[in-house]
């Protein structure tokens, strides 16, 4: 199904009155204990696409180590935490390859 085209009056008219209502004055949110849950899911889009960006950055650091400091090899420490439930085995054996090709 295609979108609909509005035109430019037609735009003008529904802006008009979405302000003449004022939609987001009377928004509330959710009340019950199930409504808030369900909606503080909204933003998780999910965590494997995090993981495989994640890999790729330390598969592109491991090769351009002249890149990294201190605190940007603690942060991916850190974000391996987060998204790999703490496993950290192949975060460890990419910092030592950087760290050799850092010598």
């Amino acid at each position: 199904m295609a979108a609909r085209k509005w035109t430019k009056e037609q735009r003008a008219k529904q802006s008009k009155a979405i302000r003449t209502w004022e939609p987001w004055e009377k928004s509330t949110g959710p009340k019950t204990l199930e409504g808030k849950a369900k909606v503080s899911k909204n933003a998780y889009h999910g965590g494997s696409w995090q993981l495989i960006r994640f890999s790729r950055w330390v598969a592109w650091a491991i090769n351009h180590p002249e890149t990294l400091t201190p605190e940007i090899v603690e942060a991916a420490k850190n974000q391996c935490q987060v998204l790999c439930g703490g496993f950290t085995g192949w975060l460890s054996e990419a910092e030592a390859k950087i760290t050799a090709k850092c010598r």
